[in-house]
């Protein structure tokens, strides 16, 4: 056993070295008498995440100069075995993705291929499947920080992935930029279940990366076979349109949380919607398009002049003046339930046909 270090220096670079050494002072717990040793240590560049040392550890003497010919020959043998094995990695990660792809798509040719691809990708056929897309940002407003934090984005999807394997070891990924595709046997998981077990993943990949700011929204689809891959892909997709229109980060919505509003995503053509839009609503859009995002807040905080002021940085009595012109120029009546349950239906049906 080998406790951590107690030193670290980095040792000078001289002609005959090509890789950065430091050189550690440890101590080895596993001698009959617990003593202080050197390491020699070589950081491996490469292109995976992980990072590679080779570590030479001087118990008796410290390497020669004459040595460091050899350690840097096995640097060199070590850096292109690993881009060996990165290379071959990412060419059987490019096909799996492309058969992820396809069956999320539909785009297989017949149930045989289907079956053939399935079985590649080591899945069984049971009722159990769901599909997730998980979207994340992390990004630094900062030009300079935006490449790291893109990378350490992705670091947090592998993570996040292998988490996920925790819970449902039965699953496949696709992971894009700020963005993951996944499938996975829930088994029968109920989804308040599958909602926990997805907020703890979310919890743990950010604590190993120290990554707390990181917001992440979760939408899944219901459960079935992988010959409906597609379509349930597609109630993943239609639950992500619905649930962005409500502005919320570290969500986790499945296909039934959005209820009613399945009847307007599966549309592809949203124009002929305009009709369930209240004519005040339209009205007001038209005329004061600028009071729109302040109704929609007012009602989202139950009416509460405050919570609206704080969400939209603005003064309450701002607020105050801004919904008395709403109500001077629509008839809205804030005390039935029913007229404000079509106006707050209303808003989001506006706001997609906007996009």
């Amino acid at each position: 056993m080998i406790e951590p270090a107690l030193k670290t220096a980095a040792l000078n670079k001289k002609k005959y070295m090509n890789y950065g050494y430091i050189r550690r002072n440890v101590t080895y717990q596993s001698f009959q008498e617990a003593q202080n040793y050197n390491q020699l240590v070589v950081n491996i560049p490469n292109l995976e995440f992980n990072s590679f040392e080779l570590v030479i550890h001087e118990i008796d003497f410290s390497i020669p100069n004459e040595d460091f010919m050899a350690i840097e020959n096995t640097v060199s043998f070590l850096q292109m075995e690993l881009l060996k094995k990165h290379a071959v990695t990412q060419n059987n990660l490019n096909y799996k993705n492309s058969i992820i792809s396809e069956l999320l798509n539909d785009r297989m040719e017949n149930k045989e291929e289907l079956i053939e691809k399935t079985t590649y990708l080591k899945l069984k056929n049971n009722p159990n499947y769901r599909v997730f897309i998980c979207h994340f940002s992390n990004s630094s407003s900062n030009a300079d920080h935006q490449e790291f934090s893109q990378k350490k984005e992705h670091h947090f999807a592998l993570i996040f992935t292998e988490e996920i394997k925790k819970h449902w070891p039965q699953r496949i990924y696709l992971i894009r930029q700020n963005k993951i595709d996944f499938i996975a046997d829930t088994q029968s998981d109920t989804e308040q279940v599958l909602k926990e077990k997805i907020t703890k993943t979310i919890q743990t990949s950010k604590n190993k990366l120290q990554m707390k700011a990181l917001k992440m929204t979760v939408n899944s689809s219901y459960a079935g076979e992988f010959f409906q891959l597609s379509s349930l892909y597609k109630q993943a997709q239609d639950t992500q349109k619905i649930t962005a229109l409500f502005d919320e980060a570290n969500t986790i919505y499945s296909y039934r949380d959005i209820g009613i509003y399945q009847l307007f995503a599966e549309s592809n053509n949203l124009t002929h919607f305009e009709k369930y839009i209240p004519s005040s609503l339209l009205d007001l859009n038209r005329n004061h398009p600028d009071l729109i995002e302040t109704l929609k807040i007012f009602l989202d905080a139950n009416q509460n002049y405050k919570a609206t002021a704080d969400a939209l940085f603005v003064h309450p009595k701002t607020v105050r003046y801004r919904m008395d012109k709403i109500k001077q120029s629509i008839s809205i009546d804030f005390h039935n339930a029913e007229e404000l349950l079509q106006i707050n239906i209303g808003l989001r049906l506006l706001k997609m046909l906007q996009q």
